[in-house]
């Protein structure tokens, strides 16, 4: 889009990209608790690096603090959520709890018109089939909420 702003979606999107590049190993499919770890890890040092970039700390907003529940990223002035889900590509992932962690804020008052997930290589098609599909354009129409799946580049 010529002419558009960069939005603080786009630069966590970024900076997850060119952590992701850095990382040895990072694409590579690691187990649980290998995994686990790698992933606490990757977040850390992206939340840090965002935290610079952004001049401001965005990270772990309490969705609706008596269950627990976080997003990733939330950016308030732009109506945003960022969810760093890896495993999109999965059939069983985080997909539907960070849709329905949207919903429930907005149902507390909370502005949220899009959310954005990053995700490893696989996700968009994975987002493709008919049951996602169904879900985004449901949330789409019922509640305005856009979701966008965007993919880290090997």
């Amino acid at each position: 889009m010529a002419g558009s702003a960069v939005t603080k979606a786009d630069q966590v999107f970024e900076v997850a990209q060119q952590l992701a590049a850095e990382t040895p190993g990072f694409f590579k499919k690691k187990g649980p608790g290998v995994g686990d770890r790698a992933s606490n890890e990757f977040m850390r040092e992206l939340r840090k690096r965002l935290r610079i970039v952004l001049g401001g700390d965005y990270s772990e907003a309490p969705v609706i603090p008596e269950a627990g529940y976080r997003f990733d990223f939330y950016f308030p002035a732009d109506e945003t959520v960022v969810e760093v889900a890896l495993s999109l590509w999965k059939p069983r992932c985080e997909y539907e709890v960070d849709i329905l962690k949207c919903i429930l804020a907005q149902e507390q008052g909370a502005s949220i018109r899009r959310l954005v997930m990053i995700s490893k290589p696989g996700a968009s098609a994975r987002q493709a089939y008919p049951g996602r599909s169904a879900v985004a354009g449901f949330v789409r129409r019922k509640f305005g909420l856009e979701v966008t799946v965007r993919e880290l580049d090997q």
